[in-house]
């Protein structure tokens, strides 16, 4: 979707008159590359859209600023799912130098927010003849909702061909008052990209080394500055049965051999959480080639989790440690107090203050938001040595079910379903003490119904789509099922779904075989899709049936969940409607939300945007495909630009490391869930205190999720577009430890 506004090559063209003067002019009184950034000037080296406005008063400095008025423009701009009035104020071109970093920074308000984005400064590049270069381009976005002046700002980096720069103030929405000023942009000498967060702090600084705190939704760059505030003490907030990570990072301005972490118990007045229940790995890096969406960094980025209990630091760099603290069940509230001791060798360096403040209330084992995951186990051998396949699948089953996803795409290893003398027979082989341990003792939720046979595909029904050797439909054109098939087929079905019943394990079990069917590439497939699943039906109609598209007319009485890509989720709300009044759950899938390169926040806000759009699970078609290169060496371990799709998770690299080897993206997902059950308790204690006529006190609650929309820009994110999601994650703290205040309050009251 084409969301910015070209002006045309004749305007770009008739300012370059314009620049030299502008650029000269405010750098001797500056330094700001920005002619007239502060509007002091007037419109002088700015073009405004219908709806800008010169303001003489308000303005934070100086004696004027730019007000954009969405409900005057007559700029109407179509979105993905509606269109919104854009009022909007473009520069004249500043002159860049090529690969060098520049500081943007801006000052912003809002007094009025009716619907739409979040407003942004749009920072886009052109070459030496005025074309434009399309990637990357930056949006720096304020804040949804209306706020107070406040600075923004970010550090670019201009393209290797660029010579020129422009900035455009954008408010896209209606109803929308926003006001900038003070527009600033300086080159950068140090040259550096990524700058701590928020609620970064050092904790210790010393003439030998510096140890600071860095939250875990954050990345940490080995060169990045340090942090500007200061605070002695670690401290985390968790509710029962959570796990709470933090980022150590250690800046060592001398040799350090032998770096390990020791911990104490966390002791509180009523109990203690025991040292094993705290844990460090060192964070590492992996190459980005390509940039395969908006926002989307390359070069080295931080994801890997290293289970090195003792390794050397590097002088004058950033080593961040991730560590982690689980709750366990049965831990009673309040405020527990520890210390973890920072060593060289034997030699114990220092010691850190960690306090851990439990609230009063736990998170459920079984999770309220469904997730579920493929592991393949064509590449789950990878890096493994001594072990068998069946105990390497237990392991990623274990660490499946500790990141809080309670699916799984399949068992491993499946029976084996043949035909002899014209009946079917199964062989179970290990599948049962495989299930026996996930099922039964690991508590997963959801498995594929395993036999029932794979029709998914490009390849035409008669050369590809077979069971057991057979052709499905003698008669493709028509969906004529082939007679053998449809008296064999149900037979398995029965065999199978009869085996599942007595083991308890039906209910959990979904048959599902058909991979995204579309329409146009077969105008019957959904026909053909009816008759497969009714023979399924037909033989136990409490078989579960799974269909991975948006619900569709033909299948909508027989289906019981289904799994639609989270674009096809927005545009046919109607049919989802429909689905779910029928009693079908409707789930998402979007292979954009794990890609490395992007702000760690983008995976940890991926429940939250399935809560704010009512989904009720979600689907990772694979956490361990490394099909095309070793994804220690390269983020395209699962294809080309893949950039992370599919690979959630790292082989290990030596025999002494677990299996799998986590990501970043992988704890910082389950944060997101465990954000979810947050977001879910509040909510029903919201609802709770509505039916016992407490609606002030449900009133308060419901403010606190309704600040949940302050996070997103409309919809799910996408790769196609510009990101539509907070990078804030000071304000996804703030809104966290609100609802986790505001649950004590009602639980208890």
């Amino acid at each position: 979707m084409k969301i910015e506004r070209s002006w045309g090559y004749l305007f770009l063209i008739l300012t370059l008159s314009l620049f030299t003067w502008g650029i000269g002019k405010s750098e001797g009184i500056s330094g700001n590359l920005l002619r007239n950034g502060g509007f002091e000037e007037g419109k002088a080296g700015w073009k405004f859209s219908s709806g800008v406005f010169l303001e003489e008063e308000g303005a934070p400095k100086g004696k004027r600023c730019v007000k954009l008025d969405t409900t005057l423009s007559k700029w109407e701009v179509p979105d993905r799912y509606t269109s919104y009035h854009r009022a909007q104020v473009d520069s004249s071109p500043i002159q860049v130098e090529p690969a060098t970093f520049y500081n943007i920074k801006f000052w912003s308000k809002c007094t009025k927010y009716g619907r739409g984005y979040a407003p942004y400064l749009l920072i886009e590049w052109y070459r030496a003849d005025m074309s434009k270069i399309r990637k990357p381009r930056y949006f720096l976005n304020t804040e949804k909702g209306t706020f107070h002046w406040k600075e923004f700002g970010k550090c670019v980096k201009a393209p290797e061909e660029a010579k020129y720069m422009t900035v455009s103030l954008v408010a896209w929405g209606d109803g929308m008052v926003v006001f900038f000023d003070d527009i600033e942009i300086s080159k950068e000498e140090k040259g550096n990209l990524h700058l701590p967060s928020s609620l970064s702090y050092i904790i210790k600084d010393t003439s030998s080394y510096t140890i600071w705190y860095e939250d875990p939704t954050h990345k940490v760059f080995p060169e990045e500055s340090l942090p500007g505030k200061e605070s002695k003490v670690v401290i985390l907030r968790a509710a029962v049965n959570e796990y709470e990570p933090f980022q150590l990072v250690i800046s060592p301005k001398e040799e350090w051999k032998k770096f390990h972490l020791e911990f104490s118990d966390l002791e509180g007045k009523r109990g203690k959480i025991s040292s094993k229940m705290i844990s460090y790995r060192r964070v590492g890096y992996v190459p980005v080639r390509y940039q395969v969406g908006i926002g989307q960094e390359t070069g080295l980025q931080p994801d890997p989790l290293i289970p090195d209990k003792e390794f050397d630091l590097e002088v004058g760099r950033n080593n961040p440690i991730w560590i982690t603290v689980k709750v366990p069940e049965g831990t009673i509230p309040g405020e527990y107090r520890g210390r973890i001791g920072i060593y060289k060798g034997k030699r114990r360096v220092e010691e850190i203050d960690l306090k851990v403040k439990i609230w009063n209330f736990s998170l459920p084992s079984s999770p309220s938001l469904k997730g579920i995951v493929n592991v393949w186990s064509e590449y789950m051998m990878e890096g493994v040595e001594g072990v068998s396949k069946v105990e390497v699948f237990k392991r990623y089953a274990k660490n499946v079910r500790q990141h809080r996803l309670c699916g799984l795409v399949d068992i491993y290893p499946k029976p084996k379903v043949s035909i002899e003398k014209e009946r079917v027979k199964v062989e179970w082989g290990k599948f049962e003490e495989v299930a026996e341990y996930c099922l039964d003792e690991l508590g997963f939720e959801y498995f594929l119904m395993p036999g029932l046979g794979w029709f998914g595909g490009d390849m035409p029904w008669e050369e590809g789509r077979k069971w057991q050797g057979m052709v499905v439909f003698s008669d493709v054109a028509n969906s004529i099922l082939n007679p053998r098939f449809a008296r064999l087929y149900p037979e398995a079905v029965g065999i199978i779904s009869r085996y599942l019943e007595e083991k308890g394990w039906l209910d959990k079990s979904y048959a599902y075989v058909f991979d995204e069917p579309k329409r146009r590439k077969d105008p019957t497939i959904f026909v053909k899709l009816r008759k497969i699943t009714a023979l399924i039906k037909d033989v136990n109609p409490h078989i579960r049936m799974v269909q991975a598209t948006f619900p569709q007319p033909e299948l909508l009485d027989i289906t019981d969940i289904w799994v639609t890509t989270t674009w096809h989720y927005m545009e046919h709300q109607d049919w989802c409607e429909k689905a779910r009044k029928r009693g079908a759950q409707i789930w998402v899938y979007n292979n954009t939300e794990p890609i490395i390169g992007y702000p760690s926040i983008r995976v940890r806000i991926y429940p939250w945007m399935m809560w704010r759009y009512k989904a009720q699970g979600f689907w990772l078609w694979s956490i361990n495909c490394w099909r095309s290169a070793n994804p220690w060496e390269t983020a395209d371990s699962a294809g080309p630009k893949f950039n992370g799709k599919g690979s959630w998770v790292y082989p290990p690299r030596r025999a002494d490391d677990p299996v799998p080897v986590d990501s970043i993206r992988w704890e910082l997902l389950r944060e997101g869930l465990e954000d979810y059950e947050y977001l879910h308790r509040l909510e029903e204690e919201m609802k709770r205190k509505r039916e016992e006529g407490e609606y002030a006190l449900a009133s308060e609650a419901e403010e606190i999720l309704k600040s949940v929309d302050t996070l997103f820009k409309g919809g799910f994110f996408s790769c196609r577009k510009k990101e539509n999601y907070t990078h804030d994650i000071g304000k996804l703290r703030e809104i966290r430890e609100k609802m986790a205040e505001e649950i004590v309050k009602l639980s208890t009251s």
